[in-house]
């Protein structure tokens, strides 16, 4: 006897993945991107080349891995967790150096400080939503 194969039920992208995907490309990825232009603009300080491109390519990155995620390739998924990891661990090296430097420019510790929380806090919700059954199950459907 033949066994007729039934074809598999399709998962829809969930709600959360637009949402999700959306803050990480504008609060983790452009939003920095724009401070660090403006940061570069107006300061006076010579910055070293690898600094720069660690601080401009990161927050590249994660917006070019948030728009993978969102189409719902499971590779990128593993590429937008290991960037915000990253950007965050950088963010928080930046500023332990930045509080320890004696030749730290004027700046306002209140909000070096926010930025670093609101990307750590971002970065552990994106670990928690995108290790979650029904949102594995949607990326690794496509495998």
């Amino acid at each position: 006897m033949e066994q007729v194969q039934t074809p598999k039920r399709r998962i829809e992208k969930p709600l959360g993945l637009y949402i999700l995907t959306g803050i990480d490309f504008l609060v983790l990825g452009s939003i920095p991107l724009l401070t660090i232009f403006l940061w570069i603009r107006n300061s006076e300080l010579e910055v070293p080349l690898g600094a720069m491109m660690i601080s401009v390519g990161l927050p590249l990155f994660v917006m070019a891995a948030s728009v993978w995620a969102l189409v719902g390739d499971n590779a990128a998924r593993y590429v937008l967790l290991a960037l915000l990891t990253l950007w965050s661990f950088a963010l928080i090296v930046n500023t332990i150096v930045l509080f320890s430097s004696e030749e730290a420019p004027n700046f306002r510790p209140s909000s070096v400080i926010g930025l670093m929380v609101r990307t750590i806090f971002w970065t552990a919700i994106n670990w928690w939503y995108f290790n979650r059954a029904h949102v594995v199950a949607y990326f690794k459907q496509n495998q």
